[in-house]
């Protein structure tokens, strides 16, 4: 792909000028003489760069040669060029500056050379412009080949050093890792005051991009006092070096603004927008961050006709420079798009949302296809924004007769807003299971193999993708890393080349579109008469919308509460049903509450929230199973503790056994799916496999040799590892489950297994378990259960440690036996198995509500090939998982065979009833005891 020639000026300028990451001329001119001498670099070094310039300049890519030359044409030529080229970008005369900038890489390549500072100096500049395009896969990968070439620079060529890391710390926070780019940020401060520079302009370079890493993990108050002490360095009152403290201001206005303190960031955007009116001309593109940072603000404030000026005027500034696909263009759409909806311009909203939406989608599907998982955070991320403020926008210019209709074709508005709700991010479970739903049809081609190992690869090019991030934020040698992250994209590469030639409707398959309504509802639909399927979004700082189709209507409603407000009450619920939330713990096998009580009040208001619209409620209530499609922070909410009718008795009756059983549990009232996307329905009609003859009925793990108490509290999760490894002694000493083992007996007793087919006690180890999927054992099972504890992680995108099913641990721990399986190798394993059981104690932190952990299991099985699961949310009693597990199972089978998620409905209402343990601490009608499970994934 060649470099898109109308953003590369913007970016130049935006940043030079900004002073938030000095390139180009700035070193070139004044720190750097083309007669420096600087280290050889190694033969894969050399071919590197030389690969970069002639992939990012094609037109001239004749003129570079391998072996660098002394002769050549004058070196101040070249930098009277790039003077030039910064001179002609706040013109914007973009096509010209690309032109400059290949033609002077061409000239330096010969001359002072391929790795001199002044030819990296033209690749970082163009590096920057591919990150700011978007494309912050490709900008990483160049500015790491670039940081492995300055990595050994003498002082005169350290400055350029610290700008390298800047670009490769910015790009590494664009794709998600935070933590990573703030510890690059850090060494470059260290670098810099190390040799006296404490106060200098790089200083305050630096000082705004570890701001800007701060900012992007909400540590807003830590970056606030970044960007003051970068004030105080850009304290000049007079002339060009005023644009950096303009800049500075803008940034300092922004992060008032975020923490909500409007009227304190006001003076500060203003004082720097009149600043850059002041210097530049009117059409420059730095002058827009100023016209945005003040809109968001104003808009804040209330004063909408004054933020619609600005945000207007963004937006024609940036069209009429950039084009109208830019990203930066995309975003000034945003922000019109947000603050037309806060004025009451719902039309005008609309169509600025619907050109975001245009400029956002090319992008993210390049993105999509050509980098990594950890890569896709940045384009998709974008393309959520787009996709929130086009719903809002399509809800706001909607009739209220339009909000419900009752015939499969919906009206054009409601459509829409469905279709962009799935562009929003789902969890990595909602790739898994598409991509376990392309395996499977690959599978009937007789590529399964292929398909295998393909996911194998790309997870093995995402985990090398991390390494080498958490290798450059410690700054030690990722070679090695990253030779072998080439090879894997290779191999993705020849996979992805095979599957195009002899099965290309695969990638359609493992991405598809967002579904619409059209193909859901109508005879012809994926829906069955009995279903609805509710999306539901919870949106961010505003309300979020619930969506309710079934075949012959559907509707959609704005949430009353927004996001964080949804968050706390999923809190306070979890809270009450984990049985590790501050209770005492009576020394029972997974741990018994002291109080029973439960705050039906609450499940009851959340229920209303979420489905008590008339135009919702009208869908939904006639229609027995619920297939529910949760994003965001719904994916930790458990739906079935939600109350569906009226409640009686106060807070009293909260704890009363009588009055939790005969309350109108959603659970039990309704039969309920849960989907990781709307796309996930389609997979119900595609060919299953044909089993082999050599298939049997079930394989089980369970009981593994813990040496601790029944009923011994978990400790944190990150005391079970050792960075990624897991301590096999501390793994040991947790709690022993005993019910685990009778529960794989039964269902190895129930479905006809033999000794052979299930692990237990000191067998339950890894290594064994590996054997057995070696000979294909795991994949010749129709059911599958896991009892054991499971160790599931908060946000991982930060965290060294990964969700794991808990096993046998070894005496003496390796790399391929150290007591934990997890999720990464779940998803090296084979399954082919219709339900997969994964009855696990959940031992997440109690105050998290995060189920990233939880739906990274999830995903690693549906890579392996599940086609549905049976999960739990929280700590569950193992006497109790081995009733309902089995009981479920057993009413799956057999001439009256219900469908899977009847089954678990009806084991759950069979512990409801019993009443042999009201008089203890705590009834089998109280929720925590029956309602962990959920199924994910359908028949």
């Amino acid at each position: 792909m060649t470099l898109q020639v109308r953003a590369i000026g913007y970016h130049l300028a935006a940043l030079l000028l900004l002073g938030l990451i000095p390139i180009a001329t700035r070193v070139d001119s004044a720190e750097i003489s083309p007669h420096s001498t600087v280290p050889p670099i190694s033969d894969e070094q050399r071919l590197r760069l030389l690969n970069w310039t002639k992939e990012l300049c094609p037109p001239l890519s004749e003129q570079f040669a391998e072996n660098e030359s002394t002769d050549g044409q004058d070196a101040a030529a070249g930098s009277k060029e790039m003077d030039r080229a910064q001179n002609l970008l706040s013109e914007g005369q973009t096509e010209e500056v690309v032109r400059i900038l290949c033609r002077v890489l061409a000239m330096r390549v010969q001359s002072p050379g391929l790795a001199h500072p002044r030819t990296i100096v033209v690749l970082n500049a163009i590096g920057v412009v591919l990150r700011k395009q978007g494309e912050s896969g490709r900008a990483r990968r160049l500015f790491e080949d670039l940081y492995s070439v300055v990595y050994g620079y003498p002082p005169e060529g350290r400055r350029l050093q610290r700008i390298i890391m800047h670009n490769l710390g910015t790009s590494l926070y664009s794709q998600g890792y935070m933590r990573e780019s703030e510890a690059i940020f850090r060494r470059a401060l260290k670098m810099s005051e190390a040799v006296g520079d404490d106060a200098s302009e790089s200083v305050g370079a630096t000082l705004t991009n570890l701001a800007f890493a701060l900012e992007a993990q909400k540590r807003y108050q830590d970056a606030e006092k970044l960007h003051r002490r970068a004030l105080d360095i850009r304290s000049v009152k007079e002339g060009w070096a005023l644009l950096d403290r303009a800049a500075t201001l803008n940034n300092l206005g922004a992060n008032l603004t975020a923490q909500e303190r409007f009227a304190e960031g006001t003076p500060f955007l203003e004082e720097g927008l009149k600043i850059r009116k002041r210097l530049l001309n009117t059409q420059n593109l730095n002058i827009g961050f100023s016209l945005a940072s003040l809109s968001k603000n104003l808009s804040a404030r209330g004063q909408t006709n004054e933020a619609r000026i600005l945000a207007r005027q963004l937006v024609t500034l940036r069209r009429s420079t950039l084009g109208d696909t830019h990203p930066e263009t995309a975003m000034a759409l945003e922000l019109l798009a947000s603050v037309n909806l806060e004025s009451g311009d719902y039309a005008g909203a609309l169509e600025a949302a619907r050109l975001a939406m245009a400029a956002r989608l090319p992008l993210s599907l390049r993105e999509e296809t050509a980098v990594s998982d950890d890569a896709r955070f940045t384009s998709r991320t974008a393309l959520s924004s787009a996709a929130l403020v086009t719903v809002r926008a399509n809800w706001r210019a909607s009739k209220t007769s339009e909000k419900f209709w009752s015939n499969p074709s919906a009206p054009t508005n409601s459509a829409e807003a469905f279709l962009a709700a799935q562009r929003i991010p789902a969890s990595g479970t909602a790739d898994a299971f598409l991509r376990s739903g392309a395996r499977s049809a690959a599978n009937n081609q007789g590529m399964g193999e292929l398909a295998l190992a393909l996911v194998q690869a790309q997870d093995a090019r995402s985990a090398a993708d991390r390494d080498i991030a958490e290798g450059l934020s410690r700054g030690v040698p990722v070679e090695a890393l990253r030779t072998k992250r080439a090879m894997l994209e290779r191999s993705v590469l020849e996979i992805e080349s095979e599957f195009r030639k002899r099965f290309p409707a695969f990638f359609e398959l493992a991405r598809p579109e967002p579904t619409g309504i059209e193909r859901l509802s109508g005879d012809a639909g994926f829906l069955l008469p009995n279903e609805v399927l509710i999306l539901l979004e919870p949106g961010t700082t505003k309300n979020g919308f619930v969506w309710a189709i079934s075949r012959e209507r559907g509707a959609w409603a704005e949430i009353p509460i927004d996001a964080a407000d949804v968050q706390a009450k999923v809190t306070t619920l979890r809270q009450q049903l984990d049985l590790a939330s501050g209770y005492d713990v009576k020394p029972t096998s997974r741990g018994l509450v002291r109080s029973a009580s439960f705050d039906r009040k609450l499940a009851r208001k959340l229920y209303k929230d979420l489905f008590g619209a008339p135009q919702i409620a009208a869908v939904v209530d006639q229609k027995s199973h619920w297939i529910l499609v949760p994003q965001g922070g719904f994916i930790s909410l458990p739906f079935s503790t939600l109350i569906a009718g009226p409640i009686s008795g106060g807070a009293v009756a909260d704890a009363d056994p009588d009055v939790l059983r005969t309350t109108s549990w959603l659970a039990t009232t309704k039969v309920l799916t849960l989907l990781p996307s709307v796309s996930s329905l389609r997979m119900r009609t595609e060919k299953r496999p044909t089993a082999t003859p050599d298939a049997t009925a079930f394989f089980g793990l369970g009981d593994p040799s813990f040496k601790g108490p029944v009923g011994t509290p978990t400790k944190e999760v990150s005391n079970y590892f050792d960075s990624r490894s897991g301590r096999a002694d501390t793994i040991r000493d947790l709690a022993a489950l005993p019910g685990t083992r009778m529960e794989i007996e039964k269902l190895a007793d129930l479905l006809g297994a033999s000794r052979d087919d299930y692990l237990l006690g000191d067998e339950a180890n890894e290594t064994e378990l590996r054997h057995r999927n070696a000979l294909g054992q795991l994949a010749k099972a129709h059911i599958v259960a896991f009892a054991t504890h499971g160790l599931i992680t908060g946000e991982l995108r930060d965290s060294v440690v990964e969700p794991a099913l808990a096993l046998t641990p070894p005496e003496l721990s390796d790399v391929s036996d150290d007591g934990l399986l997890t999720a990464s190798e779940v998803a090296g394993f084979t399954f082919n198995a219709d339900w997969i059981l994964l009855s696990a104690c959940n031992t997440a932190a109690p105050n998290s509500t995060s189920t990233e952990g939880l739906t990274g299991l999830a995903r690693a099985f549906f890579v392996a090939g599940a086609r549905s699961l049976l999960v739990s949310h929280w700590r569950v009693r193992d006497d109790v998982a081995a009733r309902i597990t089995i009981r479920a199972v057993e009413l799956s089978r057999g001439s009256r065979a219900m469908p899977r998620a009847e089954a678990l409905r009806a084991a759950m209402q069979e512990v409801i009833a019993d009443r042999s343990a009201d008089a203890s601490q705590i009834a089998f009608s109280h929720p925590a005891i029956w309602a962990p499970f959920i199924l994910v994934g359908g028949e």
